[in-house]
């Protein structure tokens, strides 16, 4: 081995004395501050104070670095598995395994109200993570119903994810307020806080398996399957009948009638008013 070998392996070795030193000053920190032992740093002290994902403290051993280069496994509690520094991927995305099953496997409809109340509840949470998939959508959007099977089948799938779906057409405010620009509008919540929006075309379960496990760390239940029951409800899986929409009607014999008008007082309608004129004469004279 070189020089330059020796030189970063002594390097390396030194970054990690350091660091299990910086650890046990955090963690006396930690004690005086009472927060949880697994925050390292600020970023990972608000992360626990704010997403609180287990109800109890996981506390690992001192030398966590030295157990994942001997390929052991550390000694705490399975909801404290998923937890840093012991698994890198879920790392990277939104914690919601260590949620609580969901009783309720269907599509929850509500109003806007509720809806904001929920959110609302959910950002003083302070026990395991709140992940919640809301739909707004509209009954008469034909994107909303060729969507509406596929989504009732989420639940399903994916136990630990809450689905509610809310009818964007009858309270403009969330229009505004979480920039619903048109439906279906599909978004992944935490704890209270909007984290992701769908951008794909949700017209397939495996459209909505990808937006979730891209964001989450969720693994859903691949023996699901559409079924009879999807496409019957809660959300409407056909448009309502056909009725005769007054207003646009009204709309269309206004333009045609204002088309009319601006064409007769333009010097193109005016010639052609006296063309027709001039033969209309010329034809009762002979």
């Amino acid at each position: 081995m070189d020089c330059f070998t020796w030189l970063y392996l002594l390097i390396w070795l030194v970054l990690v004395l350091k660091a299990d030193d910086d650890g046990d000053d955090d963690r006396n920190i930690h004690r005086e501050l009472n927060l949880p032992s697994n925050a390292t740093s600020g970023s990972e002290q608000i992360d626990a104070l704010t997403h609180s994902f287990v109800s109890e403290q996981c506390d690992y051993p001192q030398d966590a670095f030295y157990m994942l280069i001997n390929k052991q496994c550390p000694a705490a509690p399975p909801l404290c598995i998923i937890d840093k520094p012991f698994d890198f991927i879920s790392d990277l995305k939104i914690r919601c395994s260590t949620a609580r099953q969901q009783h309720n496997t269907t599509v929850e409809i509500m109003k806007s109200a509720e809806l904001m109340h929920l959110i609302s509840a959910m950002n003083d949470n302070i026990d395991l993570p709140l992940c919640m998939l809301t739909v707004f959508y509209a009954p008469d959007c034909i994107f909303s119903v060729r969507m509406a099977p596929f989504l009732h089948a989420v639940p399903r799938v994916y136990p630990q994810l809450r689905v509610v779906a809310s009818d964007a057409s009858e309270y403009s405010r969330l229009h505004s307020r979480y920039g619903i620009s048109g439906t279906p509008t599909i978004m992944l919540w935490l704890d209270g806080m909007a984290v992701a929006r769908m951008d794909d075309e949700p017209f397939s379960l495996r459209a909505f398996e990808e937006f979730i496990e891209k964001w989450t760390d969720l693994e859903g239940v691949r023996s699901v399957e559409i079924n009879a029951a999807d496409l019957e409800g809660p959300l409407p899986c056909a448009l309502p009948k056909e009725q005769v929409d007054w207003y646009t009607w009204l709309s269309f014999i206004s333009m045609i009638l204002s088309v009319s008008y601006f064409f007769a007082v333009s010097k193109y309608g005016r010639s052609f008013w006296e063309i027709v004129r001039n033969n209309y004469m010329e034809a009762n004279e002979a």
